[in-house]
């Protein structure tokens, strides 16, 4: 039995457009920036996740960003502290964002209180029930994990 996806909708298809539009800046903050407070806007989340490699071509030094709509790029560029250093190795090590980088794919969980693979971290809601997650993928190798 095959199954027949539906064609995207016209929602779905502003969507791309307005990302690829975005993608045309040379100023990868502000694309960034721009991509992330979109995705935001359209999914209506008051705050997102992003952990980022510190150096292309590290496996270590991964840097956690609590994000919410229209953070400032200067965020990206701040020093971390070393709460933030230790939730981001906590994360990277147990939590959702382990598998995403060992699967090299994205996920969805419907119920955080039923899987796993979810940590609660003290600056992310506790209310917090179904999050979407996906790779940053250069060159085979995962540079961000993005949580909504």
């Amino acid at each position: 039995m095959q199954l027949t996806m539906p064609g995207p909708t016209a929602k779905e298809l502003d969507l791309l457009s307005q990302v690829s539009t975005m993608l045309t800046s040379f100023d990868k903050d502000r694309v960034l920036k721009n991509v992330i407070d979109f995705l935001m806007r359209a999914f209506d989340v008051e705050q997102a996740s992003l952990l980022m490699l510190s150096g292309i071509g590290e496996s270590e030094g991964w840097q956690l960003f609590s994000l919410r709509p229209r953070f400032q790029t200067a965020i990206l560029r701040a020093p971390m502290s070393e709460e933030a250093l230790q939730q981001a190795h906590r994360i990277v090590n147990d939590g959702l964002a382990r598998w995403v980088i060992q699967q090299k794919q994205g996920t969805i969980i419907a119920d955080t209180h039923n899987d796993a693979r979810w940590l609660e971290i003290p600056d992310i809601p506790s209310g917090v029930r179904s999050v979407l997650c996906v790779p940053f993928v250069l060159a085979d190798q995962v540079i961000g994990v993005f949580t909504l």
